[in-house]
């Protein structure tokens, strides 16, 4: 997990980069930075767990919550 200081370095540096792409005219890279942004902003995560039936997938589950 990030810690609080280095997110907001990251965050920093990405809305510097994409300042500089608004400037240069590069409207898909500063499209895909954005979204960058947001995503980091929104601190969510996606966890999968794949197994054959009957295997602990939901006992795991429910000890990580």
């Amino acid at each position: 997990m990030l810690k609080f200081q280095d997110k907001i370095k990251i965050l920093s540096q990405l809305e510097n980069l994409r300042s500089l792409t608004n400037k240069t005219g590069s409207s898909i890279i500063y499209s895909k930075i954005d979204t960058k942004i947001q995503k980091l902003n929104e601190e969510q995560f996606h966890l999968f767990v794949v197994r054959q039936f009957k295997q602990g997938k939901t006992t795991l589950i429910n000890a990580i919550l």
